[in-house]
């Protein structure tokens, strides 16, 4: 999961760049674009995969819970850890939201040399991709507690079945979920809460709108993104069986389609109908994820994580000291995936360095620059990561928040912790004991797994 964590924030690195300096995003002028088009089409695809971390958290915490349960931990007690978990998550999204989003707080100060408050205040209203992590684990872990009752975890068909149609109607009905919210916000009809300003002022307790926005509101809410936990819970819930379905793959695969072709049904029967602007435009700028779009994209995200499991964890064939030496680069972004998340505020700097640079826009300011200026923007900021990276794994990636989390999880009660390695750096990238599914038909040692 280091690997398919390590693509995804890779992944979001590069598009923030793009998204707060490309001329196009700040415009929305189609006839801008020339050449340019496939890449806004990327951008619209894959900048909106907010879902693939949500799969990846939901498949990493149930197969961690199944396997403390095996080790003899209550489920009480495995309940408790979740919510603790949980709502650290949650502080910890609305923290980013409040200073480190690359338009709060600290970017303020970097762009206009002043502390706004105000801005802190606003965009702490955001649901955003940890907000939505911490919802996920909150009910994976309601969910396996009771999995645990009465041997329930041994239906596995019926638990799939039911977690699977969970996933579509969250769908489904967060249109109706969304408008019911926007006529609770204002009973006039005007306002819609996907795509208002999250602090405007309504009708209702500020506190209130709060969660309001976290369930149907900007940017990605509860309301349809928790359905891509609950899919990342099916795959959770498969690899802690005893022996995962050899039919997995073949199911899941058939259902990524259909939940593709499902969505492209929908666009065209349903959701263009209600379009009030051209097609592309909406596309791109969406803020909130239509129903179309989010039973497409999650047939992808899944097809996408189920390839890397059967191409890797369930490979009898592959070569396992090449892969981990091949994917390494991907797994050291993995490992802190998190601290990159939340650091992408630090885009500030190569933005001031390139804006000394005479005749280079001033990336000071928000979408000054043409596709080839964000690209070059882009390389600079992925290359301070990749700096600062490197320099952290020296020390162990210590103080960054995923070794504050294993320090918390230590102190309420968790399992010990390595304090010369608590993030366990060298076993995860250069003495890997990889979890494999399937017995490996060879072993190649051809190829050094530590060669620097």
């Amino acid at each position: 999961m280091d690997f398919a964590r390590g693509i995804a924030v890779f992944g979001m690195t590069i598009f923030h760049a793009y998204f707060i300096s490309w001329t196009f995003f700040g415009t929305g002028d189609l006839g801008s674009l020339t050449w340019e088009y496939p890449f806004a089409f990327l951008f619209f695809i894959f900048g909106h995969w907010r879902g693939f971390f949500l799969i990846i958290s939901a498949v990493v915490h149930f197969y961690s819970m199944g396997q403390g349960y095996k080790k003899g931990m209550e489920p009480g007690k495995i309940l408790l850890k979740q919510f603790v978990y949980a709502a650290i998550i949650w502080g910890l999204g609305a923290l980013y939201n409040a200073f480190l989003n690359p338009w709060g707080l600290l970017d303020h100060l970097f762009r206009a040399g002043t502390i706004d408050w105000s801005i802190a205040r606003s965009f702490v209203y955001f649901s955003e991709v940890l907000q939505n992590i911490a919802v996920g684990v909150f009910f994976a872990g309601i969910i396996f507690y009771f999995l645990t009752k009465k041997d329930n975890m041994t239906k596995v068909v019926r638990n799939v079945v039911i977690l699977g149609v969970t996933a579509v109607i969250i769908i489904l009905i967060s249109p109706g979920i969304q408008k019911g919210l926007s006529l609770a916000l204002d009973n006039t009809g005007a306002t819609d809460i996907t795509q208002m300003n999250p602090w405007a002022t309504t009708n209702i307790h500020p506190f209130l709108q709060y969660f309001f926005i976290q369930i149907a509101g900007r940017e990605a809410p509860m309301f349809p993104m928790l359905a891509s936990s609950f899919v990342g819970m099916i795959i959770g819930y498969l690899l802690i069986q005893e022996k995962p379905p050899k039919k997995m793959f073949k199911i899941g695969y058939f259902t990524s389609l259909g939940l593709f072709l499902f969505g492209g049904a929908w666009f065209g029967l349903v959701d263009i109908t209600a379009m009030k602007k051209p097609v592309f435009e909406v596309l791109v700028f969406q803020h909130v994820h239509p129903t179309w779009f989010a039973l497409a994209n999650t047939g992808l995200e899944l097809a996408t994580l189920l390839l890397l499991l059967q191409k890797v964890e369930f490979n009898p064939k592959i070569n396992l000291d090449r892969w981990l030496y091949r994917s390494r680069w991907f797994r050291r972004w993995g490992i802190i995936a998190l601290t990159v998340y939340m650091f992408q505020v630090l885009v500030f700097v190569p933005a001031l360095l390139l804006s000394k640079i005479p005749q280079l826009p001033d990336f000071t300011q928000y979408y000054p620059a043409s596709f080839l200026g964000s690209t070059l923007l882009a390389l600079v900021f992925y290359l301070l990561w990749e700096g600062l990276i490197r320099l952290w794994e020296l020390g162990r990636f210590i103080l960054t928040p995923e070794w504050l989390l294993i320090y918390l999880n230590f102190f309420t009660g968790g399992k010990k912790v390595h304090h010369r390695d608590p993030l366990r750096v060298r076993e995860k990238l250069y003495n890997v004991e990889p979890v494999m599914f399937v017995e490996l038909e060879t072993t190649d040692l051809t190829e050094p797994t530590n060669p620097e």
